[in-house]
């Protein structure tokens, strides 16, 4: 049935089916409230905090590590239990924000202060450990995320200050003495990188865009992407590495399903700018559904810039967590209005 929709139907089943965790993990959180959607925000950062070890021995082993549980892999980088570098990233990023949400949440007070101070220090820990990995996986767009999301959230502190000034000192603290440890510990491994032009990737999206010129308006079918372009591959290009995704996942969706990415765009964007408009009219830090809002808003915005730049929700884990985030940054259904649906 799916032979007039795609050129690779296998790939496009596939495709579908590894939609399934992140539809279903919709339909769960979606039924949640405040306290179990907190709850789920410990278990995302307790799953990066546990991937960064792995990466400091991936690192301390070097190349021919056998805590890398995949071939091929970035053998020079801390991966976690991916793959990709830049996946493994991901997840730390995302579990980042999420710290920031504790962050937010404790320092606003309303608990003794030795059990304030200590909550903060332990959150202000977790959020340098998942630094210190993010700067180790040498994944420039990971680093310059984790810095991108550290500044956001220091702004919607420092805008506050007035009313919470503690959370604005709190926050500062975390940015300095986080960023220079991570500076301490992490900088080495990504500086080379740093250094790197990043030319030959733009090739590549230019050669992925243009294959799509080849295909009709719809595309040549989700999943499809590396059998079809192999065909199309600029010759100049053709290396040693086989190129299985584009690095740009917005391109490589232009070529898999054509003018259907401009509708899917426009309304994702109406996505971010309701639930943007819905937390400017709220007090993002006096409520916890606020806080969680905020940054499940927070980790869709930067999981999107991300696929700019490489394919993070093609794994499903990193489209679990993007799902995880779409429900969170909407507001939790309350007890009464369950009780309501269920009569």
């Amino acid at each position: 049935m799916f032979v007039s929709w795609t050129l690779d139907p296998n790939a496009t089943l596939a495709a579908l089916r590894a939609l399934l965790p992140a539809a279903a993990l919709v339909v769960l959180v979606s039924q949640l409230g405040v306290v179990w959607r907190r709850r789920l925000v410990a278990v995302v950062v307790a799953v990066a905090i546990l991937n960064v070890p792995f990466g400091v021995a991936q690192v301390v082993q070097g190349v021919h590590s056998e805590l890398r549980p995949y071939t091929p892999t970035n053998v020079h980088d801390a991966v976690g239990l991916f793959a990709n570098r830049n996946h493994y990233a991901a997840l730390l990023v995302a579990a980042l924000a999420f710290v920031f949400t504790g962050l937010l949440l404790n320092a606003r007070g309303g608990q003794p202060r030795n059990t304030q101070v200590l909550h903060m220090v332990g959150w202000m820990l977790l959020g340098v450990i998942l630094l210190i990995g993010d700067m180790l996986s040498r994944s420039r767009a990971g680093v310059g995320l984790a810095g991108l999301i550290a500044l956001a959230m220091l702004v919607v502190a420092y805008r506050r200050r007035g009313e919470h000034p503690q959370t604005f000192r709190w926050f500062l603290m975390f940015v300095i003495v986080g960023g220079l440890m991570a500076f301490q510990f992490g900088f080495a491994a990504i500086a080379d990188r740093l250094g790197q032009a990043g030319e030959q990737r733009w090739d590549v999206t230019t050669g992925v865009l243009a294959a799509s010129s080849k295909f009709a308006w719809l595309g040549s079918g989700i999943g499809s992407f590396p059998a079809v372009y192999a065909a199309y591959e600029p010759v100049d290009l053709v290396g040693s590495r086989i190129l299985n995704h584009a690095h740009n996942d917005w391109a490589e969706l232009w070529v898999e399903i054509g003018v259907l990415l401009i509708p899917l765009a426009l309304l994702l964007i109406r996505f971010l700018w309701l639930r943007a408009a819905e937390l400017r009219a709220g007090d993002t830090l006096e409520r916890q559904d606020h806080a969680l809002r905020l940054v499940g808003l927070v980790v869709l915005i930067t999981l999107c810039i991300h696929s700019l730049v490489d394919y993070p929700l093609r794994t499903t884990a990193i489209s679990a967590v993007f799902a995880f985030a779409a429900v969170l940054a909407c507001s939790p259904v309350t007890r009464s209005e369950r009780k309501t649906a269920d009569d």
